[in-house]
């Protein structure tokens, strides 16, 4: 595996399970959208196991949408897409969704 795509939750806290995870994916890029919960403790566990990151952020003023494009983006670079996923939060859905459509693995850890 190459690039990893990690999109989830902001409510999502469990370090050691993401770490557990990823860990046994073995990335060589984290991809996410610096955004706090899954986002964040992907980008720190990448930096501790000194795996490249890749970091889109929204762009506020160049978008009508800027989370929708961002998370576009975060599922359109990357090779596989991991979501931490609560089953409510409409952002991570649109993530799964959109990056099935293009065609990218998608695997989905419930919390």
């Amino acid at each position: 595996m190459t690039a990893l795509a990690v999109v989830g939750s902001r409510a999502f806290s469990d370090a050691r399970k993401l770490a557990e995870v990823l860990s046994e994916l073995a990335p060589t890029k984290v991809i996410s959208g610096g955004a706090k919960g899954a986002d964040s403790l992907a980008e720190t566990w990448a930096r501790r196991n000194g795996v490249e990151t890749q970091i889109f952020l929204p762009q506020h003023k160049l978008y009508r949408h800027p989370y929708h494009h961002r998370n576009r983006l975060i599922a359109e670079a990357c090779d596989h897409l991991i979501a931490f996923w609560d089953g409510h939060s409409t952002g991570t859905k649109y993530t799964i969704n959109y990056a099935r459509r293009i065609g990218k693995p998608v695997t989905i850890v419930r919390f």
